[in-house]
């Protein structure tokens, strides 16, 4: 559907309503003291928690048995409760937990892992093209006659390493210029 200017129209649940900015400390039944101020019952009251620590994450869902009740309560926006201003709001369609949404998140999450992989076979790709390229630099003569020059400061004389490739044991010389930020963000990008 749309709403007349072109956009999509918004679903809600009509009586169920959204309460947050609550303070941590905000029990069911001080809660329930500020929606009967109202005049308003006929409601049952939610408070969300943390699934580890079992504290209130400051809000909660209401739902009421009538629309009317639910209206009523969309008046207490923005208002004091317990020393905060409060928000009230409606709660749109679509939340929770449902065999749909749970097949999306599966999609996304198995295209993400498929990102992930490519994105690592192309670090290694690079990275074993760049070790291809040292190793042809390793058999440069001056490039290994600098690892044995004594007026050379140690740390800036290229170091012996094996190899990446099972081919055999071939002296490869490392220098710190060698050094490469895309493995180094690699290797930190790993869980």
């Amino acid at each position: 559907g749309k709403d007349g200017k072109g956009g999509p129209v918004k679903k809600y649940q009509d009586k169920i309503v959204f309460f947050g900015q609550l303070p941590y400390t905000a029990t069911e039944d001080q809660i329930r003291r500020f929606i009967d101020r109202k005049g308003i019952e006929g409601y049952t009251v939610r408070i969300l928690t943390d699934k580890t620590t079992k504290k209130s994450r400051g809000m909660a869902f209401v739902e009421f048995k009538r629309d009317r009740d639910a209206e009523e309560a969309l008046k207490l926006d923005y208002s004091l409760f317990l020393g905060r201003r409060i928000r009230v709001e409606r709660t749109a369609v679509g939340g929770g937990k449902n065999a749909r949404r749970d097949g999306r998140n599966s999609r996304a999450k198995k295209t993400q892992e498929e990102e992930r992989l490519t994105h690592v076979r192309t670090l290694l790709d690079e990275a074993f093209a760049r070790q291809t390229r040292r190793r042809a630099r390793a058999s440069d003569p001056d490039r290994a006659a600098m690892a044995q020059d004594p007026g050379l400061h140690p740390s800036r004389r290229p170091v012996q390493v094996a190899p990446w490739s099972e081919s055999g044991p071939k002296p490869v010389f490392m220098g710190r210029d060698d050094c490469d930020a895309d493995v180094e963000k690699f290797v930190k990008s790993l869980p």
